[in-house]
């Protein structure tokens, strides 16, 4: 027979970073939006946002679970983020704890989301134990579950084995290219590189007709608060940069967030080599998994992972809202008109 372990859920608006690390570093679910940091980033990026904690806390005060999320409240509706952006989120759990807590889990989101405005609530499983889904589809029966995918690539071989097998002779190609052309790579942690970053997203957003963008102080607070969490690849031809890349670490992967190439980039490949230089960086140090994000509906984007070898991996995202929401939002949209 299991032995019985007495648990106690709370919601909280801090928690403690000793205790929510130790949680995080044995918890099989748990990325770099589940940190502290990243919690850091969006508090002083959103001053709209309100980032609050579910806890599951034994008797000696170990978290034993816990789910980070985002709270916007406006005059009309409250929403509910694990975690913003589509960003990876959700409960995780000390490993073989997840059957005690699931209970917690859903009973801690009903709480939560019950108030008297229309809510609606998203999260984004990436990674999480089944029985952790289960909780939170358990909390939101009426919700949907949408299919999502990433790109990953397997690090464990080393770089040479991924240049020359899994790289397909096109990317090897441009690599070369832009390598030729003069293109140089380097790593950039200051605020300088989000600056940079900032100013090659937008035109590219531009170029893919990118209605929302991210503004530049997230950047900027991301290379401020993240450490060697964040990193910052740029680019540049005849000193000038022409394509950029903010990559997450955390554990053993490293993830493409949030990437910028003008056309001069285009032109030489540029994005090639930096993505190159990336992937060979991290063998180095011994990383296990690339991510190189969701691709969208954006094909050339999802044809040019695949060049590098990514592999399509699926994970769930979960949404749900409240009757009065639909309502709200529909009068909303009727009220502001075309």
């Amino acid at each position: 027979m299991r032995p019985v372990i007495e648990l106690t859920p709370s919601l909280k608006s801090e928690v403690d970073p000793a205790r929510w690390r130790e949680l995080l570093d044995q918890s099989s679910g748990a990325t770099v939006f589940h940190t502290l940091e990243w919690a850091f980033v969006l508090k002083e990026t959103f001053r709209d946002l309100t980032i609050k904690y579910i806890l599951v806390e034994d008797r000696q005060g170990r978290y034993v679970a816990g789910m980070p999320f985002a709270k916007s409240t406006t005059l009309v509706f409250t929403s509910y983020l694990s975690m913003p952006f589509g960003t990876y989120g959700g409960p995780v759990a000390l490993q073989g704890t997840e059957d005690d807590v699931f209970p917690f889990i859903s009973m801690a989101l009903q709480g939560v989301t019950r108030g008297l405005l229309p809510f609606s609530f998203s999260c984004v499983l990436f990674g999480t134990p089944v029985t952790l889904e289960r909780a939170v589809q358990n909390a939101f029966p009426r919700g949907r579950k949408v299919k999502a995918s990433t790109h990953l690539i397997n690090l464990d071989a080393g770089f040479r084995k991924l240049w020359d097998e899994a790289f397909d002779k096109e990317t090897r190609t441009c690599a070369r290219k832009a390598e030729r052309s003069g293109v140089t790579v380097q790593e950039e942690t200051s605020l300088d590189g989000a600056a940079l970053l900032h100013s090659l997203y937008l035109r590219q957003a531009a170029d893919w007709n990118v209605g929302t963008v991210y503004p530049q102080r997230l950047l900027s607070k991301a290379a401020e608060l993240m450490g060697d969490k964040a990193k910052i690849w740029v680019g540049r031809l005849k000193g000038e940069p022409v394509c950029a890349v903010l990559v997450f670490y955390f554990r053993d992967m490293l993830m493409a967030w949030l990437s910028g190439q003008n056309a001069e980039g285009r032109k030489v490949r540029a994005s090639h080599l930096v993505y190159s230089e990336i992937l060979r960086h991290a063998c180095s140090k011994s990383y296990s998994t690339f991510n190189f994000g969701s691709s969208g509906e954006l094909h050339g984007v999802r044809f040019f992972k695949e060049s590098f070898g990514g592999r399509e991996y699926f994970y769930s995202h979960y949404v749900e809202e409240s009757g009065l929401f639909r309502v709200a939002r529909r009068l909303k949209k009727f009220t502001e008109g075309p």
